[in-house]
């Protein structure tokens, strides 16, 4: 199921649809619907078709205004895509967030919720397939498919499960990363933060729970609506064929 999802894309790593994966009232998250993945600054013209032809259009851009100064997307400029900017936390500078990676994913979720808000938002009134990026689409993406998985009513294995795809999918750019750690943190600390472990997500989910009980009263609190949150679980969720939940159909976009 896995292997499926992934969608291989040139000069990406770690793209992956978000459908397929068990809800605990009987159905699966829909397929083209929400796609996560690491940026496609290097993107060529045949992974703009590959975008195109699955009517993934509206792009969320997660990454710091620095990281699209140095690495500007491909897509904001495609005709055709609709480009939102929407950067999880404030500054320019990892160097002024939490340095292990699970008091930086509740730092997030505690103090980015104007930002998640508007990521949800557009996330609920898309016209079309979501594709939503941070750079290797593994921190600040990995929070926002662990809250829309959540809204869906996904378990918390399976969340976890599609959260460690990232660390054989960026094996790659993880390598080529640690040869020139930032000198703000240092080679060890560097090191860990590129990691991805189960433990660093999962405290970021117990967080929700203990403290809101599910996603969808935390992202109510964050300021989306009703309507809004229907919008997205409508999106997210469909019937299993044949009781088999490895089977995906493909959502229809209107």
């Amino acid at each position: 199921m896995h292997s499926k999802r992934h969608t291989p894309i040139a000069h990406l790593h770690n793209v992956r649809d978000l459908g397929g994966l068990p809800c605990r009232d009987m159905t699966v998250t829909a397929s083209r619907q929400f796609w996560r993945g690491d940026s496609p600054h290097h993107i060529d013209a045949a992974g703009i078709e590959t975008f195109k032809h699955a009517v993934m259009t509206t792009i969320i851009d997660l990454r710091q205004p620095d990281e699209c100064a140095s690495h500007p997307n491909p897509l904001a400029a495609t005709p055709g895509f609709t480009y939102h900017h929407l950067p999880l936390f404030m500054g320019n500078s990892l160097a002024q967030q939490p340095t292990t990676l699970a008091s930086f994913y509740i730092h997030i979720i505690e103090h980015a919720k104007p930002a998640i808000a508007s990521v949800m938002r557009v996330c609920a009134a898309a016209p079309s397939g979501v594709f939503f990026h941070c750079k290797l689409g593994k921190d600040r993406t990995g929070i926002i498919s662990a809250l829309l998985l959540s809204l869906a009513e996904v378990p918390d294995a399976a969340i976890l499960d599609d959260y460690v795809l990232t660390e054989e999918r960026t094996a790659t750019l993880v390598s080529s990363l640690l040869l020139d750690p930032p000198a703000y943190l240092g080679a060890q600390i560097y090191t860990q933060l590129l990691a991805t472990q189960r433990a660093n997500l999962q405290a970021s989910l117990e967080h929700v729970r203990i403290n809101y009980g599910t996603a969808e009263r935390y992202l109510g609190e964050a300021g989306l609506t009703t309507d809004e949150l229907t919008a997205i679980t409508r999106k997210l969720t469909m019937p299993i064929v044949n009781d088999d939940a490895s089977v995906v159909r493909t959502s229809t976009h209107t």
